[in-house]
């Protein structure tokens, strides 16, 4: 996946580019390098199981996010790796 698959994929799904904290419109999209967008594992998930009261149980697993950072007041937006990977096999695309 590169930077223009982002770009595309983000001009066909998001609705607005507008910074919902700071109202600019101005983005820096992290881990691309030479081109190739890297993921992240930027959203950490932490399972605990219902019935533990001592919390003994809790596993936590990361889900590779591709982010975001608003250059003006650096609020982050995260999208899914997976989701644009999937995205973009079904296009045609190479992922």
């Amino acid at each position: 996946m590169n930077f223009a698959d982002v770009i595309n994929f983000l001009q066909e799904k998001s609705t607005d580019d507008e910074c919902p904290s700071c109202k600019t419109h101005e983005w820096l999209l992290e881990a691309a390098q030479e081109g190739e967008i890297k993921h992240t594992p930027g959203l950490v998930i932490g399972n605990i199981k219902e019935d533990d009261a001592a919390y003994s149980s809790v596993t936590f697993s990361a889900r590779p996010t591709i982010t975001m950072v608003c250059k003006n007041c650096g609020f982050i937006r995260l999208y899914s790796y997976n989701f644009i990977r999937d995205w973009l096999k079904a296009k045609g695309g190479v992922a």
